[in-house]
């Protein structure tokens, strides 16, 4: 069997199953017997032609997504963070956090709080008594960050630490 010859506009490439239009020269032939108006055309590619493919844009403030424990964080500095936190638990400083906890605002607008540390402060037997702390892991301490945090402080009523 022959290679196939080059494939025109809209065909599959070779190896493709269902509707490729790669022919050897014997079926080619066959078809043009079949139907004697057939044109052929060989596709002819130029370099401007192939996409190019860019790397991603950066992110707004080049914070770069990095992944710890198989969760992706926003920022190299989240995931650290979430390191230490890991490390707290294993000490018995805190019981447990969560992550990327969202608050409703006005205007239907929400600031997330990155993390919210749990650790209990009386023992089990007074019932659960919670020392809670929310915390924001920044980088740059933009104003409109600064402006939706106070926000979540006076509508909550929560302390919100920047570290």
């Amino acid at each position: 069997m022959t290679e196939p010859l080059p494939y025109s506009d809209g065909a599959r490439k070779a190896g493709d199953k269902e509707g490729s239009m790669n022919f050897d020269e014997e079926t080619l032939a066959a078809k043009l017997k079949e139907n004697p108006d057939l044109k052929i055309e060989v596709a002819r590619i130029s370099v401007k032609d192939v996409p190019v493919w860019k790397t991603p844009k950066p992110s707004k403030y080049r914070a770069k997504r990095t992944e710890y424990a198989g969760v992706l964080f926003d920022s190299k500095k989240e995931a650290e963070f979430a390191q230490k936190l890991d490390l707290l638990i294993k000490a018995g400083d805190i019981d447990f956090y969560l992550r990327q906890v969202s608050f409703p605002l006005p205007g239907k607008s929400s600031h997330r709080i990155d993390f919210v540390t749990f650790k209990t402060k009386a023992p089990r037997s007074l019932g659960q008594v919670w020392a809670i702390h929310f915390l924001e892991i920044k980088g740059r301490d933009l104003p409109m960050g600064k402006l939706k945090r106070r926000q979540v402080e006076q509508l909550f009523g929560i302390h919100v630490e920047v570290i």
